[in-house]
């Protein structure tokens, strides 16, 4: 009698991405995009949007519990695009919602157990974390399971960006998560298929 072994399906990752009004962890967030993937599919770009979910974030309840708003920030955004900007104005998601609502779009994800990587944990999860904390809330991923993409790429030297999609609108947060996974799996294609 032979056996062979099943391979394990890949496990779900989630890759996530903020827009903000300041660069310190105390700074106020306007949104927060998360799509789910598993690194050796290949999905589209457009296929990781539709997956994801992008958050607008009221800014006054956060204001009110001492978030921080930059100058320059608020300058950096006057220069960004009118698409960019239209995405995260008149936010009106308490923040007290993002586990439920991370939940309700990403129901077979378990949050605490999935990998969550950002350009930047030390930024990106940083914030959230301080977020949630104000709010009273946990943070939605075990400090153990947040990844860097940099550190990731920085593994693949030999790696090139693909091309930027028609539809990405850069400082989308969405947007920006999902070409991040897009990369990802084009990378993992390159080096490990």
């Amino acid at each position: 009698m032979t056996f062979q072994l099943a391979k394990p399906q890949e496990p779900l990752r989630a890759v996530f991405d903020l827009e903000t009004l300041d660069i310190q962890p105390t700074g106020v967030v306007l949104s927060f995009g998360a799509t789910i993937f598993r690194i050796t599919d290949q999905d589209s770009f457009e296929d990781l949007v539709d997956r994801g979910t992008n958050i607008i974030f009221d800014v006054a309840s956060q204001k009110e519990r001492g978030s921080t708003v930059s100058e320059a920030t608020l300058e950096w955004w006057t220069q960004q695009s009118q698409e960019a900007q239209d995405a995260v104005l008149n936010g009106t998601v308490d923040p007290a919602q993002l586990r439920h609502i991370l939940s309700q779009t990403f129901g077979e994800l378990p949050l605490s157990k999935t990998l969550w990587y950002c350009r930047g944990p030390h930024f990106d999860a940083a914030m959230i974390d301080n977020m949630c904390f104000n709010f009273g809330l946990p943070s939605p991923w075990s400090y153990k399971n947040i990844r860097d993409i940099r550190t990731w790429f920085d593994f693949h030297p030999k790696f090139v960006w693909g091309e930027t999609q028609k539809s990405f609108v850069a400082h989308n947060s969405l947007h920006d998560s999902a070409m991040e996974a897009y990369n990802m799996q084009q990378c993992w294609s390159l080096y490990y298929d």
